[in-house]
Protein backbone atom coordinates (compact mmCIF):
# COMPACT_ATOMS: atom_id res chain seq x y z
CA UNK A 1 0.00 0.00 0.00
CA UNK A 2 2.97 2.18 0.91
CA UNK A 3 4.41 0.95 -2.42
CA UNK A 4 1.45 2.42 -4.50
CA UNK A 5 1.02 5.87 -2.43
CA UNK A 6 4.69 6.61 -3.21
CA UNK A 7 3.76 5.96 -7.03
CA UNK A 8 0.87 8.04 -7.21
CA UNK A 9 2.61 10.83 -5.32
CA UNK A 10 5.43 10.98 -7.24
CA UNK A 11 3.16 11.07 -10.89
CA UNK A 12 1.46 14.22 -9.48
CA UNK A 13 4.83 15.70 -8.37
CA UNK A 14 6.03 15.09 -11.93
CA UNK A 15 2.78 16.17 -13.89
CA UNK A 16 3.04 19.17 -11.75
CA UNK A 17 6.29 20.06 -12.71
CA UNK A 18 5.52 19.46 -16.32
CA UNK A 19 2.38 21.85 -16.19
CA UNK A 20 4.60 24.52 -14.25
CA UNK A 21 7.44 24.29 -16.27
CA UNK A 22 5.22 24.58 -19.65
CA UNK A 23 3.27 27.09 -18.75
CA UNK A 24 5.86 29.92 -19.02
CA UNK A 25 5.40 32.80 -21.44
CA UNK A 26 6.33 32.54 -24.82
CA UNK A 27 7.07 35.37 -27.05
CA UNK A 28 5.23 36.19 -30.20
CA UNK A 29 5.87 34.80 -34.10
CA UNK A 30 6.22 37.79 -36.17
CA UNK A 31 4.78 37.23 -39.86
CA UNK A 32 5.80 40.01 -42.06
CA UNK A 33 4.04 39.90 -45.11
CA UNK A 34 4.09 42.90 -47.33
CA UNK A 35 1.20 41.75 -49.60
CA UNK A 36 -1.65 39.86 -48.63
CA UNK A 37 -2.30 39.05 -51.63
CA UNK A 38 0.83 36.70 -52.16
CA UNK A 39 -0.60 34.25 -49.89
CA UNK A 40 -4.81 34.55 -50.55
CA UNK A 41 -5.87 31.77 -51.14
CA UNK A 42 -8.60 32.85 -53.66
CA UNK A 43 -6.32 34.16 -55.79
CA UNK A 44 -4.72 31.80 -58.50
CA UNK A 45 -0.97 33.12 -59.93
CA UNK A 46 0.62 32.36 -63.70
CA UNK A 47 3.96 32.31 -64.02
CA UNK A 48 4.83 32.90 -68.35
CA UNK A 49 6.87 29.84 -68.96
CA UNK A 50 7.64 30.30 -72.68
CA UNK A 51 10.17 32.73 -73.96
CA UNK A 52 7.77 35.69 -75.31
CA UNK A 53 3.96 35.59 -75.21
CA UNK A 54 1.31 37.75 -76.66
CA UNK A 55 -1.57 38.75 -74.82
CA UNK A 56 -4.84 39.04 -77.12
CA UNK A 57 -7.97 40.94 -76.75
CA UNK A 58 -10.15 38.35 -76.36
CA UNK A 59 -9.77 34.60 -75.84
CA UNK A 60 -8.76 33.77 -79.59
CA UNK A 61 -5.33 33.76 -81.56
CA UNK A 62 -7.30 34.91 -84.31
CA UNK A 63 -7.69 38.42 -82.03
CA UNK A 64 -5.92 41.76 -81.79
CA UNK A 65 -2.76 41.65 -79.62
CA UNK A 66 -2.46 44.32 -77.02
CA UNK A 67 0.48 43.73 -74.90
CA UNK A 68 3.26 41.63 -74.37
CA UNK A 69 5.32 40.10 -71.76
CA UNK A 70 8.51 37.61 -71.19
CA UNK A 71 9.22 34.73 -69.47
CA UNK A 72 9.28 34.57 -65.64
CA UNK A 73 6.57 36.94 -65.58
CA UNK A 74 4.27 36.45 -62.19
CA UNK A 75 0.86 37.63 -62.27
CA UNK A 76 -2.64 37.64 -61.12
CA UNK A 77 -4.80 35.66 -62.66
CA UNK A 78 -8.47 37.83 -63.20
CA UNK A 79 -10.81 35.26 -64.82
CA UNK A 80 -10.91 31.72 -67.11
CA UNK A 81 -12.72 30.77 -70.42
CA UNK A 82 -12.70 27.47 -71.78
CA UNK A 83 -13.67 27.65 -75.52
CA UNK A 84 -14.33 25.09 -77.95
CA UNK A 85 -11.88 25.09 -81.42
CA UNK A 86 -13.17 23.12 -84.62
CA UNK A 87 -10.95 22.81 -87.54
CA UNK A 88 -11.27 20.31 -90.53
CA UNK A 89 -8.23 18.19 -91.88
CA UNK A 90 -8.30 16.53 -95.08
CA UNK A 91 -8.10 12.61 -95.57
CA UNK A 92 -6.46 10.55 -99.19
CA UNK A 93 -10.41 11.16 -100.04
CA UNK A 94 -10.66 14.46 -99.83
CA UNK A 95 -13.29 14.53 -97.49
CA UNK A 96 -12.82 17.10 -94.61
CA UNK A 97 -13.27 15.59 -90.78
CA UNK A 98 -13.68 17.82 -88.11
CA UNK A 99 -11.38 17.77 -85.06
CA UNK A 100 -12.32 18.99 -82.31
CA UNK A 101 -10.40 20.72 -79.44
CA UNK A 102 -11.28 22.56 -76.02
CA UNK A 103 -8.25 25.44 -75.25
CA UNK A 104 -8.50 27.24 -71.75
CA UNK A 105 -7.20 30.90 -72.08
CA UNK A 106 -6.61 32.51 -68.66
CA UNK A 107 -7.60 36.52 -68.04
CA UNK A 108 -4.83 38.60 -66.64
CA UNK A 109 -5.15 42.80 -66.48
CA UNK A 110 -2.81 43.12 -69.82
CA UNK A 111 -5.40 40.37 -72.01
CA UNK A 112 -5.67 36.63 -72.33
CA UNK A 113 -3.20 33.81 -72.37
CA UNK A 114 -3.57 30.59 -73.38
CA UNK A 115 -2.75 27.56 -71.09
CA UNK A 116 0.08 26.22 -73.01
CA UNK A 117 1.93 29.55 -72.60
CA UNK A 118 1.84 29.61 -68.38
CA UNK A 119 2.07 28.01 -65.03
CA UNK A 120 -0.55 28.25 -62.50
CA UNK A 121 0.46 28.48 -58.88
CA UNK A 122 -2.13 28.86 -55.96
CA UNK A 123 0.20 31.23 -54.15
CA UNK A 124 2.54 34.37 -55.64
CA UNK A 125 4.92 33.19 -53.15
CA UNK A 126 5.17 29.85 -54.87
CA UNK A 127 5.10 31.33 -58.14
CA UNK A 128 8.37 33.62 -57.22
CA UNK A 129 10.23 31.03 -56.00
CA UNK A 130 9.57 28.88 -59.33
CA UNK A 131 10.54 31.71 -61.36
CA UNK A 132 13.60 32.62 -59.63
CA UNK A 133 14.77 28.96 -60.32
CA UNK A 134 13.90 28.58 -63.46
CA UNK A 135 14.39 31.76 -64.73
CA UNK A 136 17.48 33.55 -62.36
CA UNK A 137 18.05 37.18 -63.27
CA UNK A 138 21.87 38.41 -64.35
Amino acid sequence: MQKVSNVLLSALCFACSVLFFSCNKRSSIDVNVVDETAIAPDLQWALVSVPYVSFMKEPSYSSDVVSHERSGAVLPVVGKKTCKVVRYEDDDEKKAHPIVEYLVWYKFSQGWLESTQITLYDTKLKAEKSASASFPKE
